[in-house]
C-alpha cells in the first residue's frame, strides 16, 4: 500500500508514444521521482557496449535504438532479450518488478511521488494497481513500430484507468500531465 497522499504512476503505451517524455513532464513539474523497470537493463547493456567499444548513444538516442550497433544486434534487441528471454523468462517472472520494489520503497521513505515509465505485461501492471498506483496509457498516433517482441504486444489491453494522447506540443502534453495530476489530487468523498 501506499502513503495516503502518495501517487505511485505507472505507464503503458507503444514504444515511442512519449512514455519517458510524460514521466520527465511529472518530474520537472509535479515533483514525481521517475525509474523505470529498464533502468537496470539499460545499465547491464551500457556494461555491455562500454566492453565492446560502442559508444552509449545507440542505446538512449530514438534514430539509433532500432539500429545494429557493430555487435550486430541493435540496443532494442539486446534490452528485449535481457528483459524478458532471460531476467522476465530464465530467472523470475518478477525480478524487475523485485528489483523496482526496492527502489521504490527507498523513494516513498523521502515522501517522494513515483512514475513507473515502462508497464509492459499484464503482471506488471497487476503489480502496480496491488500497490494502489494508477495505470495511464499514452497514445501516439503515426510512430513507427519497435521489433516484433512480447514486451510490445501487452500494452493495449493493460487496464489503463487514464489515458493521455500526445499528438500535438509539448505544451499541449504537459497541459495533458498537469490535468491528470489534478485530478489524482482531487480530494475522493
Amino acid at each position: 500500500m501506499t502513503a495516503p497522499g502518495l501517487h505511485i504512476i505507472g505507464l503503458c503505451g507503444a514504444a515511442g508514444a512519449g512514455k519517458s517524455t510524460v514521466a520527465q513532464l511529472l518530474e520537472q513539474h509535479h515533483g514525481y521521482s521517475q525509474i523505470a523497470l529498464a533502468d537496470p537493463i539499460l545499465d547491464m547493456v551500457h556494461a555491455l557496449f562500454a566492453a565492446a567499444g560502442v559508444d552509449g548513444a545507440w542505446a538512449v538516442e530514438r534514430s539509433l535504438k532500432e539500429q545494429p550497433t557493430t555487435l550486430g544486434f541493435s540496443y532494442r534487441h539486446l534490452a528485449q532479450s535481457l528483459g524478458t528471454e532471460w531476467g522476465r523468462n530464465t530467472i523470475a517472472p518478477d525480478l524487475w518488478l523485485r528489483v523496482a520494489a526496492g527502489r521504490i520503497n527507498q523513494l516513498r521513505l523521502h515522501q517522494a511521488d513515483v512514475v513507473v515509465s515502462d508497464i509492459r505485461f499484464p503482471d506488471e501492471a497487476a503489480w502496480l494497481l496491488q500497490k494502489s498506483g494508477t495505470l495511464v496509457c499514452v497514445h501516439r498516433a503515426g510512430i513507427p513500430g519497435a521489433r516484433p517482441h512480447e514486451s510490445e504486444a501487452h500494452w493495449p489491453s493493460l487496464p489503463a484507468t487514464h489515458h493521455i494522447h500526445n499528438d500535438g506540443s509539448l505544451a499541449t502534453l504537459a497541459d495533458s500531465v498537469h490535468r491528470l495530476v489534478l485530478h489524482l489530487n482531487r480530494p475522493t468523498t
